[in-house]
Formats: structure tokens, sequence, C-alpha cells
């Protein structure tokens, strides 16, 4: 088994939407730790939105309130508040809604819902706790606030309401519900607030203090300008008023913002964090009592005026999560036990900035946390940290699309990885298992998976052997693969390609580099007004970080803790530690390297301590930078650029570590991994003012579309004449097809001693050599999207079958004539598949040739001529109007896009396929030939203005030209035609099943029979050569002829319904049209003979055997046809051999015709 790969940064697409912009959202996760998002959307409904591992978009989004119109009468329900809480044991949520139904709120609950992955695959049970609190019910509930928590298998549940909604002051009353009503006889009861609060000033939250035997709620809340925390039981359990206790806020809270969290214990009780006047302050459960004042365990300029405060627990870690005023998310990490000592809690730095709203949570699998943040920008992004690297990775929540214009584009990694057999021919559905260096969220063949360090997912390689994996990220850094597959493994580090471009810049002047933007206009990577002093010292640090790469691991898993003490331990000498660095100031920067240049800017080593002295200034110890999360830090640095003042690395044992100094204080962490290097490059570049679509532009890729225009342009003239030319064949086919018959007669006794040729298709395609380009995803991006894509487009052409006695009488005629040959077929198809098909690849071609012949042609001969004469005049019938199609309107997710970007105009269904090919032609003809396809010169020009076949004979046959240069652009023909077959095999390996699977999709079913009309595009120069001197050039150019003429009109089967209003002919279409595919891919084996005993040169060769396949790909439309499973399902593997073996032949064959590219000057026109 062989494994390929190639990667690119690079724009790429899905057809999906991002989730919007929610009023309220909370995260939880499920048993199998895969996220839930509950929300009250901005159009006041409640969702529920599932990560679903495997599914397409990646998350599932379900209205969970509306449905409960039909409890009201009908009348519109408007979700309001919500709360969420989890069983620490069990992992059961409970639910709690309050909905508004003509003016008055309901309460709902839904109790110890399960939360396994496919519990919630169902909408919420919902259960209504109507009010029923003394004297007899309100008559108009409005609920304005709902909290749940769990406790030992016990729900808690709070609801505090408007005690009079007409009372302007909007004084709150506060309710302990009791589901079942078993404590009072009431399911709402009353509880006694301490002091009287209004709505929208207080935040409560349910937990439990030491000693309690029942929960409590904490309470933050403003009376008469006063802040006051409390907590009270939500009842006392041995009757009377509920215990409280009051918590002083520390001094300076009056009048600010000031937020509050608990962490959950093991044993059920809450300690308590509270944010206020820049402080971070703490109280144990165990010291909750009356009047007992928090202690100050942190105090730093981001606490103050927090609005938002969360804390997550996990084992032994406690993440204290805050928002403030100024929109900035940050986080302060501890060991849980350590929470009173001050140095043992981490620094806060800013994560996020501009954000609104926040929910967080840590990932039970890999102990990460999770953030979800409500940006002002408008946008929901998610943030998910690696616990190892504590780097973080950003995406946005994708649902599945509503429209087919819905359409995300996003920065990535595009990585296309190719498994082989030992002999270069791809491995359909090959069971792979892959990891990741950090836990990351990716695509991998349009499907969404979660990779782990720890855990391997197990994915599938395609029907062409390929996996494509799609993931996105807001920086150069990545994650890197770790894949295994047949016993073999590799290492995959997407960052590789950009990184060797990286390595090539290693002063200033290789900055200067013009970059163009996918129109093909150039720009400067760095702006003109950029010092060069600060280029070269950009440059500089860019060729030391990658040094400092090199002793990193490879595999971009992130060097142990452990690793860096021991590297770390005994005397410091200068000799041993390397640095290098920068200093900014407005005027420019100073970079240095080495000790003269350190000392210089001020650094020296006395008694092992690293120390700044500056003039002016204090001396400063190194070693006393503050210590922060390296996710953390390169997050902020994204924020704060130009607030940075100076940055330096020490490399020290093979132990980096980066120093950073933001707005007068030094920060420090380890470079611990590739990313982390990747995360430093990129600081460099954005201090220079690169942003990341212009490192996508010179470290990644764009397209260049105006060359693939001009390729398309091209493409579509010839294909549009061809199309054309093959259905006024259709007139004199059936006499040549007769004569051709005759021919094959004469010759057929003397194709069971074909002189042998031992090439075979694994034999070919492990002795060619490297095919450099075949594997880069942006070669397969346009037949990737279209495969993942075709099912979902739509289009409003479609074709009616005419009306036609005669077309009815022909195919009853058909009908009779194949029942009578029936047992005959069947029993050819057996023995195909097992002498020929199961063998395919490793058969000499002359065995294959020499087995279809006794195993078919000598047999059916006779009848394949009368199906394929009977099936010349069916299609013509049937190709009536079908010309209009080429023109027709269509819209695919992506590649309309796509097209309607490059070119302004909306996208045919030719237009499709032409880009589809145009893409993979112009990218693989430049790495082949070094040049475009089709320069813009008069040729090309010509070429695009022909209005039919004969035209372009002209252009190619004129007369005057030199022998030599006729040669020269067929050969050049043959090689894009060879090109074009490559992708068109692929999406038909995809949409041909999905025909059989979706009959009636318009647009599946133009799509696949355009393609197939590219997939014969290698008989193109033939048929513009038009030689006819032997008989078999004949029927091979007869034969393409009605075969695209065929799909043509095969594409009316899409109006195919049982029992549907079109009649006997339809039905009689559907069933014997595979028949018909079946005798002219059987027939098509004569010419292939024909050929290959007159030349048998390494191209011929090639084209045998890509023929070959390309003849068992169409012969396995019967078997794919049949009622019996295994049959179909034979078919099926038969038709994706076949597909496979013609695609990888035309790519040898164009890399071929490359090789023997000849020197002389294209042709001009004229």
């Amino acid at each position: 088994m062989k494994i390929e790969h190639s990667s690119e940064l690079m724009t790429n697409q899905k057809h999906a939407v991002a989730m919007a912009p929610q009023a309220r959202f909370r995260l939880a996760q499920t048993r199998q730790s895969h996220e839930l998002i509950f929300s009250i959307g901005t159009d006041n409904i409640f969702y529920r939105t599932k990560e679903e591992p495997g599914s397409r978009a990646g998350w599932d989004l379900l209205d969970e309130s509306s449905g409960l119109s039909e409890r009201f009468a009908g009348q519109p329900v408007a979700a309001k508040l919500f709360d969420v809480s989890s069983n620490l044991s069990d992992g059961q949520l409970d639910l709690a809604l309050a909905v508004t139904v003509e003016g008055v709120d309901h309460l709902l609950l839904a109790l110890d819902h399960p939360n396994n992955d496919e519990d919630w695959s169902a909408p919420i049970d919902w259960v209504d706790i109507p009010f029923d609190a003394p004297p007899g019910g309100q008559p108009r509930l409005s609920i304005t606030g709902i909290y749940l928590a769990q406790h030992g298998g016990e729900s808690a549940i709070v609801v505090d309401i408007l005690k009079d909604p007409e009372d302007p002051l909007q004084i709150i009353e506060r309710y302990f519900i009791d589901p079942s009503g078993t404590i009072s006889g009431r399911r709402w009861n009353l509880h006694d607030l301490a002091v009287s609060l209004t709505a929208g000033s207080v935040s409560s939250v349910l937990g439990r203090k030491s000693g309690q035997m029942v929960d409590g709620i904490y309470t933050l809340g403003t009376l008469a300008s006063t802040k006051e925390l409390i907590y009270s039981q939500i009842r006392n359990p041995f009757g009377g008023n509920p215990l409280v206790s009051r918590f002083p806020l520390p001094p300076g809270s009056d009048g600010a913002e000031a937020a509050f969290a608990l962490g959950a214990n093991a044993d059920g009780t809450t300690d308590l964090y509270i944010a206020a006047a820049g402080g971070l302050y703490y109280l144990a459960a165990n010291e909750q009592r009356d009047l007992t004042k928090p202690e100050l365990i942190v105090w730093h300029p981001l606490l103050r005026n927090v609005t938002a405060l969360t804390a997550d627990v996990n084992g032994r870690e406690i993440v204290v999560w805050g928002l403030n005023e100024l929109g900035q998310v940050f986080c302060l990490r501890n060991t849980v036990g350590q929470q009173k000592s001050a140095g043992a809690w981490s620094v806060p730095v800013p994560v996020l900035e501009d954000t609104l709203g926040v929910s967080t949570l840590i990932n039970k699998h890999f102990g990460g946390s999770v953030i979800l943040a409500h940006c002002s920008d408008g946008r929901l992004v998610q943030l998910t940290e690696d616990p190892t690297t504590s780097l973080w990775a950003q995406r946005e929540i994708v649902l599945p699309a509503t429209a087919v214009s819905d359409v995300l584009t996003v920065t990535t990694y595009t990585t296309h990885i190719q498994i082989s057999s030992d002999s270069n021919l791809p491995l359909s559905n090959e069971d792979v298992d892959l990891w990741a260096s950090s836990p990351c969220q990716v695509y991998v063949n349009s499907s969404y998976h979660r990779l782990f360090v720890d855990t391997p997912v197990r994915v599938r390689t395609d029907a062409n052997g390929t996996l494509t994996i799609i993931q996105q990220v807001d920086s150069i850094g990545v994650a890197s693969y770790t894949l295994e597959a047949g016993g073999g493994s590799m290492t995959i580090d997407p960052m590789g390609r950009a990184r060797d471009k990286l390595a090539k810049v290693q002063s200033g002047p290789d900055l200067d580099i013009t970059i163009y933007n996918d129109r093909g206009e150039p720009r400067p990577l760095v702006k003109p007004d950029i010092p060069a002093g600060r280029k070269d010292d950009t440059a500089r640090g860019i060729s030391q970080f990658l040094e400092v790469a090199k002793t990193l691991p490879p595999d971009g898993s992130a060097r142990s803790a452990a690793r860096r003490f021991r590297a770390l331990q005994g005397e410091r000498r200068a000799g041993q530690i390397s640095i290098f660095g920068a200093r900014f100031t407005p005027e420019g920067g100073t970079f240095f390297e080495g000790w003269d240049g350190a000392a210089k800017a001020g650094f020296s080593l006395r008694d092992g301590a690293l120390s700044i002295s500056r003039p002016g200034r204090e001396v400063e110890d190194v070693g006393e930078a503050i210590a922060v999360a390296a996710g953390d830090l390169f997050r902020w640095i994204r924020n704060a650029i130009d607030d940075v003042e100076e940055f330096f690395v020490t490399f020290e044992q093979n132990v980096a570590t980066f120093f950073i100094r933001i707005a007068g204080t030094l920060y420090q962490i380890f470079i611990n991994c590739l990313q982390d290097v990747a995360n430093g490059i990129n600081f460099l570049l954005e201090k220079i003012e690169v942003a990341l679509h212009d490192l996508v532009a010179w470290l990644g890729f764009l397209f260049e579309w105006p060359d693939i225009v001009r390729t398309h342009r091209v493409l579509k003239t010839l294909f549009r004449c061809l199309v054309r030319h093959s259905f006024d064949q259709l007139a004199t086919l059936r006499g040549e097809v007769t004569s051709a018959f005759r021919a094959i007669e004469k010759e057929i006794g003397a194709w069971a001693h074909l002189t042998p040729i031992p090439s075979s298709a694994n034999s070919v395609a492990a002795a060619a050599g490297e095919l450099p380009g075949r594997n880069d995803p942006q070669f397969n991006w346009s037949s990737y999207h279209l495969k993942d894509n075709a099912a979902n487009g739509e289009t409003s052409w479609q074709q009616s079958v005419p009306q036609s006695s005669v077309l009815e009488k022909l195919l009853q005629e058909l009908k009779a004539t194949l029942e009578r040959e029936e047992d005959v077929f069947r029993h050819a198809i057996e023995q195909l598949q097992t002498d020929v098909i199961d063998q395919l690849r490793s058969l000499p071609v002359t065995d294959i040739l020499q087995r279809v012949v006794a195993i078919v042609l000598d047999a059916l001969l006779e009848t394949i001529e009368n199906v394929i004469v009977t099936g010349i005049d069916i299609f013509a019938i049937l190709v009536e109007g079908v010309l209009a199609m080429l023109e027709a309107p269509i819209e695919i997710p992506i590649i309309s896009q796509a097209y309607r970007q490059a070119t302004g105009e909306p996208l045919t269904i030719l237009d499709a396929a032409c880009l589809v090919a145009a893409i993979p032609v112009t990218l693989l003809y430049k790495v082949m030939d070094g040049e475009a396809p089709y320069p813009d010169d008069d040729f090309t020009r010509s070429l695009i203005a022909a209005q039919n076949l004969q035209q372009i004979r002209e252009l190619f046959n004129g007369t005057g030209r030199a022998l030599a240069l006729r040669h020269a652009d067929y050969r050049h023909l043959e090689q894009v035609c060879a090109i074009c077959a490559i992708p068109a095999s692929a999406v038909l390996c995809f949409v041909t099943p999905f025909r059989d699977a979706l009959p009636n999709n318009w647009a599946l079913a133009v799509v696949g029979t355009i393609t197939y009309v590219f997939y014969c595009a290698p008989n193109l120069p033939a048929i513009i050569e038009d030689d006819r001197s032997k008989w078999y050039n004949g029927l091979d150019l007869g034969i393409t002829c009605f075969s695209i003429a065929k799909a043509m009109g095969d594409v009316s089967l899409c109006a195919y319904k049982e029992k549907g209003e079109n009649g006997l002919a339809l039905e009689l279409l559907k069933k014997f049209s595979p028949w018909i595919e079946f005798g002219v891919n059987a027939a098509w084996f004569a010419p292939v003979i024909g050929s290959i005993i007159a030349e048998h040169e390494e191209k011929d060769v090639l084209n045998c055997i890509g023929n070959c396949g390309f003849n068992i790909s169409g012969m396995a439309a019967l078997p794919m046809s049949f009622d019996d499973p295994k049959a179909k399902a034979a078919g099926l593997v038969a038709f994706i051999a076949g597909d496979v073996v013609y695609g990888y032949m035309n790519l040898l064959v164009a890399g071929l015709l490359a090789q023997a590219a000849p020197s002389a000057p294209r042709l001009a026109a004229g």
C-alpha cells in the first residue's frame, strides 16, 4: 500500500450556513462528550443544536418550541427564558423553559432527560407546570428568571416572576418548584426573599454551601444603589423561613459591574467566586457563614466591571471565565485545593475581544475548554482548547444549508490523501484510522469529525481511493495528522509546503514579493511604507523561528513538561544559551541575534540569571516574566499587536522560551510544538501588517481565474460542437455501424491469437514515476465540490419523452429481442465478473481482450448489432430538443457561486462541466508544461469563437500548415482531453450510484449526463482529425457519437415514476437502456482491439488498458439495473473498478504527452 498526500493553505467552501447569533445560549455536552447548544434565537424560538460527527454539516439544529403551539389552541408560542442543568453523577439533563402565549407566560420542564447522543433525535417532551400558588393562581404570569441545579438525584428549580406585572417598580417574587407537588401539595411554592429586588437587576445561581440538606440560591442584586450578595435555602426542610447568609462585597463594588460564579465540588457543595472592583474573590463552601467576607485571591485590570463569570471544574482543574464591560473574554486557571494561593492562579489575558455573550465548558473527552461566544460583528464562534499545548482553534457552528446559494467560505488547510496499491492504482473504500496532534474539528470527504490525540477516528477512502481533509484555521498554524491504513502509517504536516516557502526568507529583500488576488491583480506582500529595516528584522526572525522548529517533535505533538524541566537543570552559561529577538519603536525595530547583539540591547547573564538593563530603568530579571498559556498569549497578541514593544527567544539545551513585552509587562511561554513556531512567525508578519489573506496568497494557493476562465471557454466551444456533431451523426450512423460489424465478423476469428502484450493496469501503474500535481487539493477542488453537491443542485430544465408511436414500437421490438437472449446475457455477465472484472487490474491487456471476445462478442455479436442499430433509432427520437439542455441554467452549491464570481455570468449545465474540467486542466497542464494550456492568443480566441466542428477542424487542419505544427496542436489537444477525463471519472464514480438512488433528481441527472461527455473527451481529437481510413477508426468515432447522444437522451428517464403519466415508452426505456449500454460498450472492444493490433507504442498500450476499464464500467450498467441486490452490488464494484482504471490511465497518458511535447510554437489562427 502507498500513501501520498499534499496540503495547501487555501480558501475553501462548504454548502452550509453559520449558526446565527442567539439572544440567549448555553453550552452542554452529551455523555459521549459531543456538544449541545441550547438557545433562544432572535426569532423567539427555543433551539437545541447538537454536534453530529459523521454528518455533512457537523451540527443539527432543532426547533423545540414552535410545536408547543398545539398545546395552546394553535396560538403562537414565543420562547422567553430557559435554563439547563447537568447531573454530575449520571450526565442526565434538566431543562426548564418559559414561553409566552397571548401575553401570559408558562413554565415547561423536562427533567432527567436521557443524554446519550441518540436521545436527542426526537423533540423534547415538555411537561407544563401551571401556576397554582394561592390565592388561586396568577391572572397574568410574567416570568423573569429560571434557575436549575441537580444534587444527589434531586432537581432544584427556582423561578422568579413579577409580583405585579402592572407595577412600574417591577418587584420580583420568587418560587421554588415542586413538580410533583409532594412537599406542600402545590407545584409553585413561595420563597421569601430577604430583600426586595427588581427585575433586571439580579443574577442568581443555584448551589449549596456546606452543611446544608437542601440546595440554596445565591443572588446578586442592587437595592437602593447598594450591591448585595445573599445565599438563601430554596426551602427550610424543618419548616419556617429559609435560612439566609449575606456576603459583603468588596469596597468599590457599588456603581460598577460585578459578577459571581459557583465552582462545583465532588460532594455537591459549591465554592463562591466573585469578580468585583478589579479583583477575584473566593469563599469556599465550608466558609460561607453569614457576613463572612470573601478573600481577595487575584487582582488584575481585566477584572474591572465584569458582567459575566463562570467556573468550570474538571477533576483537579478549575477554570474561571470572565467577560468584562469592554467585551474582553479571559480566564484564570488553578488546581482544585489551591484556590487560596494567589500565586497558583494563572494571570488572565484576553482570549477574545468585542464579545457580547459567552458560555463555556470543559470537554469531558479531551479535557480542554470550549467557548461559545457572540461577537459584536454578529458572528457566533466556537473556540476549542488543546489542554496539552493550550492552543485555541476557532470556527463557526456550521448548520445544514437551507438554500442552494448557502455557501460558507473559510480559510483552511486542505489535505488530499491518495491511498493506492503497491502498483499505484487507487484503493476504494479502504479503512483509515486518523489522529491529530491537537484536538481539532475537520471535514473528511465532506463529513464532519472531531480528531483526537489519543483515540483514532475511523474513516474510509472514497471510490477514487482518496481522503480530503479540510481543517479551518485563523492563522498559519495547523494541527498535524497521523493515519494508519493497511498496516502502514504516516504523519502529515499540512503546513509543510508553507514552511518550505518560509524557509526561503533569509533577509528583508526576500519579503519583496508580489502576490496576486484571484483575479490575477498584483500587489506587494508588504506595504511600501514598511521600512526596509523592519522587513529585514522580520525575515531574520522567521529564519530563527524555523531553526527552533527543527528541535521540536516533527509530528506536531508537544514536548513534554518533564523533558523541559530536565533540560533546564544545572548551571546556566552564555555559551550554552542562544538568543534572538527584536525591539520595536515607532521609528522601526532593531533585531539582535547572539550574545553580542543581545548585550548591545541590554541583556546580560550573571550567576545564571538573565537580566535586562536600560538607561533610566531598574535592572529587570527575565526569570520574573509572567508565565502564561501559549494559546492565550498568541490570541491576545493578535488584538494587541500595536502594544508589543519587544520580543526575544532564548534557546537552551533544545528548549526555547518565548518572551514578549506588551504594554510594558514581560510575559513568557515555552515553545513546545510546531504550532507555537507558526504562531510566532504569524506574530512577526502581523507586526509588519501582513494579514492572513495575504499569507494565503503567498504561502498557500489562490485560483488564477483568468487562465481558468479562458480554458473553460475553449472547452465549452469544443464540447458544445462535439454534442451537436454527435446528434448530427445519428442520421447516417446506422449504415456505418452495420458496415463495421461486417468487418468485425471477418476479423474476429483472428483475435483469439493476438500478439501477447504483457502490460496490465498494475504493471504500467507501478512503473509510472512521480506525477506532480495530481494530489494537490486545488487540482481536485472542482471535482470534490461537484461530487459533494450535485445532488443538491437545482435546474428548471426538464426533458419530456416525445409522443411517438414509432418510439414505442422500437422499444417493443428491442424488448422482444432482449428477452429471447436474456439468459445468455446474464450468463455472460457472470462469466465476465469471474474471468475479467475480478482480475481487471492484474490481467495482461491481451488476456482481457481475448476473454471479452470469447465471452461476449463470439456469443452475442449479432444481438449486440441489433441492439445498437435499434438503439440508434430510439435515441434519434429521444434527443429531440435535448440540445437546449446545454444552455439551461443550473444552480449547484459552490460551483455556481465560484463561476459567477469569476465570470459575472450565471452557470449553465454545460458551464458546470466545463468549469469542473477547466480547473484541473489548467493547473495540471501548468505543472506538466510550465504554462497555461490556452494563452490569450489568436489561436485560443479563434477556438472560442468557432461555431461548429468543421470550423474547429479547419483551425487544426487548415491548408499551408506544417505537419509538425499540426501534430503539436493535436498532441496539446490530446493532453487536454486526457486531463478532462480524470475529474470526469472521479465525478461519475459518485454521481452514477446517486442517480440510481435518486432517479427523479433532475440536477443530478443533467450533471451526470454532461459529465459523461467529458468522460469521452479523449476521443475528441480523433473526431476532429476524422480519419476513417481504418474500419475500427470509423466504428470508434460512430460509437462515441452514439454514446454521447444516448447519454443526453437518457436524461429523460428522470421523468419516469412508477405508475406515472409518461406511459409505456419511459417504462421500457428505463428497463432496456442499460441493455443498450452493455451492448455499446461490448462492441467498443472491437475498435480497441483493432487499434492495439495496428499500434502498440507506450501511449497506445495505456489507452488500450484505459479503454478496457471504460468499457467494463459501461457494461456494468446492466447488472446495476437488476433487482437482485447481489448482482447490483457486483455491478457497482465493476463500474468503480473500470472507472478508476480509466481515470488513472488518462493521467499517465497526459504525463507521457507532456514529456513528448515538441518545441515547435503553437499555431496561429488563419
